[in-house]
């Protein structure tokens, strides 16, 4: 027998390999005895779960593996339908092994068990502990019935399947009743412990001889963890747990989970009777109390496992009782008869059915209990299914509802919430429940709380020791959307930190480059990213480029690093706001009085609240706020109650990288921080333009959008020009100056920047009635501009030229060639400006420049252009709306 190691990752079997009549699938389990695994039975055509009994443990107790077979076919002999079906058991060796395994085959099982759902859900509802306990009583009872023990009743053995039928699987520990097997001691004779610790009985605990009532007891233990959620000896040392199986008091279901009914409680507490006479006399026993459970009825019940009868003793009273009547019935018979002819014997009517009975219940609910409970007593029903399911829903029906107090009822919502968040890990929100009912270090839902914590912290703990720099992007981008608490992620945000600077301190320094292209090359690089969700990506974005920097600037480069952990923690400090403490005070306008609101939606450039209790009828509308102070005052507040240790950083990163007005005061604030030196010389060193939208770049070439219809104020100081607002239809200019243009200076919308060609310049604008006005393109002095006009008695559409000289032009066009314009109506514009100067210009479509065939003049070539608006009127006024502007061209 070898023992070469086996296939990858210690798993016996691989996907596709073939053991005796078997082709393995995957594996679907693993514990102390060995492996289950999906599998398919060639002769039967048939999927099946496959148990492979452990090779070191049939090599360390030969005596066992003959066990492990001798029960696998005991096991196969029975048949009930809470029972998971063996169907064969056999000995084969392992492909490219040659050791041989021992193996049975079972029913697999279409569903979950119920280790599965407590993993998932924390507590299984009521009505899924009273559907589990009905077929584990109905299993009980089958295995008292052919004398098996199982030996090993846990959560993980209790299948649901999908159509929540209980079954239970795994009887590789049954035994017979009374039985004590050789691999049932070790090698000097003494007897070992088998089964689980955390539901073992105490006799189990202490290898001592087992009957059907240690099956009880395993059952109530896996009670008790189905309605509070945890073991009721919970730990990791096997030896103390099954100490405290033996020696500590049976705990109380309901001192852990407080809405543990009474009946499932009673139920729960004596089958966890340490002295096993306390327990239930047999399952039929077993049964009838859990039928009364489920209808909610405690059954009382005294010492439940009686002693053997004294025969002698009946036999002499029955004796008796039998002598007595013969002498009576020779008494009757020597009476003379009173008339030759006898009466006829009475008909006996007949019984009453189940439904009748219940139908003529009183109405008073104290009587009608009284009277369920002798029908519950009357032997006819004792084994009718249907008459005791009638009689325990009629129970539920006439037993008084308790009035809960309301309090009790919120508090126990808010614990149960509390352990389904700590089941699903989510510990921000778990830990905020948790500190809002103030729960006590002892509590058992915070003791179970933080050692979750420790194990999530030990396992990032453990990721960030063998990050490589390479898998950063990815690990930032989960450890953004990680559910942690405040003071969790600020730890492991510290230790990422440190490791990120244990990496940039070990890298190559390689040849300096322009200090000013590298701040230029950086803030393209940086730019695209802010206001966006791509965050996490600043970092790697940062030490990709930290090279290029000589070493005067790279202090301020690498501060730059940091960037991605604060605004990580300011967006979890935010979701907390927005998930746990969600009501806060907010000022409308800087003259508004004080409002108590409530937080309902957040977005990159708002928030959405819903007043709490203000006076007058909008007290029900949510309005969005978008003002600086709001997300500052709501940042803020939500630092602090997290407990953030240096939150003007935090909130000065956050609002840098999502363009908020407030930004500048917030970097201000830092001083002479690193952070706050490293973002200002970004932006005066990497930002060839100063706009207020995002840059797309390649290269030399930049281009971005103006989409007025969907920002705030804040663009209109990318753009000069009196007259200019910011309206709920787009960036609306109006003039009331009256000039000519061939007499100087005009009253002029224009971009603040400007982009050397190939330049171009896309608006989407409506021009209101009576207006006069000039839309193009401006490089210095000269200009190009389409003139539209809607004025009655005016020339309605032309192109007015301004020459590098000062000298102005106009070119009227035939009415053919003219595009249809409309007041309020949108108007699409092009102006371009090629490398040699070549202005193009066309509006609706129609290529204005063409129709001139050739009178257009060339911009002065290289020069930088501009966007612009200007208003020729002698007299009124003009005004226009810009609704979106796209510009492109080179960097300065």
């Amino acid at each position: 027998m070898t023992t070469t190691a086996h296939p990858k990752r210690g798993q016996l079997l691989q996907p596709g390999q073939q053991l005796g009549g078997y082709q393995v699938e995957a594996l679907i389990g693993r514990g102390g005895m060995g492996e289950v695994y999906r599998a398919r039975q060639l002769s039967m055509d048939r999927h099946v779960a496959l148990k492979v009994l452990s090779p070191r443990l049939a090599r360390q107790d030969p005596q066992f593996a003959a066990r492990f077979v001798e029960e696998a076919r005991a096991a196969g002999r029975l048949n009930h339908g809470n029972l998971v079906a063996v169907h064969d058991v056999g000995q084969a060796p392992l492909p490219n092994h040659g050791e041989e395994v021992h193996y049975f085959s079972m029913e697999l099982v279409d569903g979950e068990s119920v280790k599965e759902v407590l993993v998932r859900e924390g507590v299984c509802s009521e009505e899924l502990v009273a559907i589990v306990m009905l077929g584990m009583a109905e299993a009980l009872c089958y295995a008292e019935t052919v004398g098996i023990i199982h030996r090993d009743i846990k959560p993980d053995n209790i299948m649901l399947t999908s159509k929540r039928t209980v079954k239970l699987a795994d009887l590789g520990l049954a035994t017979q009743a009374g039985s004590q097997a050789p691999g049932d001691r070790d090698e000097q004779g003494k007897a070992k412990v088998m089964g689980t610790p955390l539901y073992m009985s105490p006799e189990q605990a202490r290898a001592y001889p087992l009957d059907h009532r240690s099956d009880q007891y395993s059952l109530g233990a896996t009670l008790f963890h189905m309605l509070t959620g945890e073991p009721p000896y919970p730990g990791d040392d096997a030896r103390t747990i099954m100490r405290s199986h033996v020696y500590d008091e049976i705990p109380d279901p309901q001192t852990v989970r407080a809405e543990v009914s009474a009946a499932w409680k009673t139920v729960c507490m004596k089958l966890m009777a340490k002295d096993p006479a306390e327990r239930y006399a047999n399952a039929e026993a077993l049964r009838t109390a859990v039928r009364a459970a489920v209808g909610g009825r405690v059954l009382r019940t005294g010492s439940s496992y009686r002693r053997p009868r004294n025969w002698v003793g009946m036999a002499v009273t029955a004796a008796t009782i039998l002598i007595s009547a013969g002498v009576i019935w020779y008494l009757v018979l020597a009476v003379p008869a009173a008339s030759a002819q006898r009466p006829a014997a009475p008909v006996r009517p007949a019984e009453p059915s189940i439904t009748e009975l219940l139908a003529g219940l009183p109405a008073g609910s104290t009587a009608a209990l009284a009277q369920l409970d002798d029908l519950e007593r009357e032997p006819r029903f004792a084994g009718d299914p249907a008459a005791i399911t009638a009689i325990a829903a009629e129970r539920v029906r006439r037993t008084p509802k308790q009035i809960e107090d309301p309090a009790a009822v919120a508090k126990r919502a808010e614990l149960d919430a509390l352990r389904s968040a700590i089941v699903a890990g989510k510990l921000s929100s778990a830990s905020a429940t948790a500190d809002r009912l103030a729960l006590a270090e002892n509590d058992t839902l915070r003791r179970q709380l933080n050692a979750t914590i420790a194990k999530v912290r030990a396992d990032w703990d453990r990721r960030i020791d063998a990050l490589q720099a390479a898998g950063l992007a990815a690990f930032s981008a989960e450890f953004t959307v990680a559910d942690l608490t405040p003071a969790l992620r600020t730890a492991l945000a510290k230790k990422l930190e440190a490791k990120q600077k244990e990496w940039i301190a070990q890298t190559e320094v390689k040849p300096e480059t322009s200090g000013k292209a590298a701040w230029r090359a950086l803030y393209a690089a940086i730019d695209p990213l802010r206001g966006s969700s791509r965050f996490p990506e600043l970092r790697t974005t940062v030490d990709a480029n930290l090279d290029r920097f000589p070493p005067e600037d790279r202090p301020l480069v690498v501060a730059l690093a940091d960037l991605s952990l604060l605004i990580q923690q300011a967006e979890g400090a935010l979701r907390l706001v927005l998930t746990e403490r969600p009501e806060l005070e907010l000022r409308q306008g800087p003259n508004g009085r004080p409002q108590r609101v409530k937080l309902v939606g957040m977005t990159s450039s708002a928030l959405t609240w819903q007043p709490i209790d203000p006076p007058g009828p909008e007290a029900t509308a949510a309005r969005a706020v978008a003002t600086p102070t709001t997300w500052s005052t709501v940042l803020e507040r939500a630092l602090t109650d997290a407990g953030a240790e240096d939150p003007a950083r935090i909130l000065a990163a956050f609002l840098w990288f999502w363009r908020d007005p407030a930004a500048a005061a917030a970097v201000a604030k830092l001083g002479e921080a690193p952070l706050a030196q490293a973002l200002l010389r970004l932006e005066e060193r990497g930002r060839s333009l100063r706009v207020a939208v995002p840059l797309a770049t390649q290269g030399e070439a930049v281009s971005l959008i103006y989409d007025f219809s969907a920002n705030g104020s804040k663009l209109l100081e990318d753009f000069v020009g009196e007259g200019r607002e910011i309206t709920g239809s787009g960036l609306r200019w109006i003039t009331s100056e009256a000039r000519d243009p061939r007499q100087g200076t005009v009253p002029t919308l224009r971009w603040r920047e400007a982009l050397r060609p190939p330049f171009s310049a896309t608006a989407a604008f409506t021009v209101e009635p009576g207006s006069q006005i000039a839309v193009g393109v401006m490089s210095g002095v000269a200009a190009v501009r389409a003139a539209i006009v809607l004025r009655r008695g005016i020339e309605p559409f032309g192109v007015i030229v301004t020459r590098a000289d000062g000298k102005h032009d106009s070119f009227p066009l035939p009415e053919s060639d003219r595009p249809k314009i409309l007041a309020g109506t949108s108007i699409a514009l092009t102006a371009s400006v090629a490398a040699d100067g070549t202005v193009a210009l066309s509006v609706g479509g129609i290529p204005l420049d063409q129709k001139l065939s050739g009178k257009l003049p060339r911009m002065p070539a290289g020069q930088s252009a501009t966007f612009v608006i200007q208003s020729f009127q002698s007299s009124g006024r003009s005004a226009c709306v810009l609704q979106r502007l796209e510009l492109s061209g080179t960097a300065p």
